[in-house]
Order: structure tokens, then sequence, then C-alpha cells
């Protein structure tokens, strides 16, 4: 009697120790899983780190680009009304239009301001 308790508790621990092995067992393929995961999104996260730097590299391309043109643009039409009638108030007027777009927090247009500004005044 005593014989069939003690298989009966053998058996009961390789039961147990068999079920400890299987969870073992999925716990390690599901850390490989998301350790996977975790490798794909950090090299996702570098990629989509690259990608908004060159974006933001041509939006500050494009907006100095955009501000140069239209400064040349403002003293290009101030040249032709000062070279026709050296009325002053036109040349204040664009000064005035260069100062707006100071207002806009543009460093590009604040660095085309001073530059010109010195020229005129």
């Amino acid at each position: 009697m005593r014989t069939r308790k003690k298989k009966k508790k053998k058996k009961k621990k390789r039961r147990k120790r068999r079920g400890g092995r299987r969870k073992k067992s999925r716990r390690k393929m599901q850390l490989a899983e998301h350790e996977h995961k975790l490798i794909e999104m950090n090299s996702n996260s570098e990629k989509l780190q690259q990608t908004y730097n060159e974006l933001l590299e041509f939006k500050m391309v494009f907006l100095k680009m955009h501000t140069l043109a239209f400064c040349s643009g403002v003293l290009d039409s101030l040249e032709v009304e000062l070279k026709a009638s050296k009325d002053f108030s036109k040349l204040y007027a664009g000064i005035a239009i260069l100062w707006l777009h100071l207002s806009l927090n543009q460093p590009s247009v604040v660095y085309c301001f001073f530059f010109f500004s010195d020229l005129f005044l």
C-alpha cells in the first residue's frame, strides 16, 4: 500500500515537472517573439527619426529659398521705383513690408532685413 502511494506521489511530481518545463519553453518562445518585435520597433524608430530629420532639413531649405526670393523681389521693385522717382516714401513702404515678415519670426528674413537696411539707411 505504501508503495502505491509513493508511486502516485512520484507521478504527480513528474507531471508538475513536465508542466513547468512546458511553461518555461512557452515563456522562452514568448520572450523571443517580444524581443524580435522590440528589435523591429527600434529599427523602425531609427528610420522614422532619420526621415523626420531629412524632411525638417528640406523644410528649412525651402523656407530660406522662399524668403530670400521674396526679399529680393521686394528689393528689385524698390530699386526700380527709386531709379524712377527718388521718392523715399516707397523705400520706407518696402522696409515696412520686410518688417512685417520680421514679425513672423523667420530668421532668414531677419538676416535679409538687417543686411539690406544697412545698405539703404
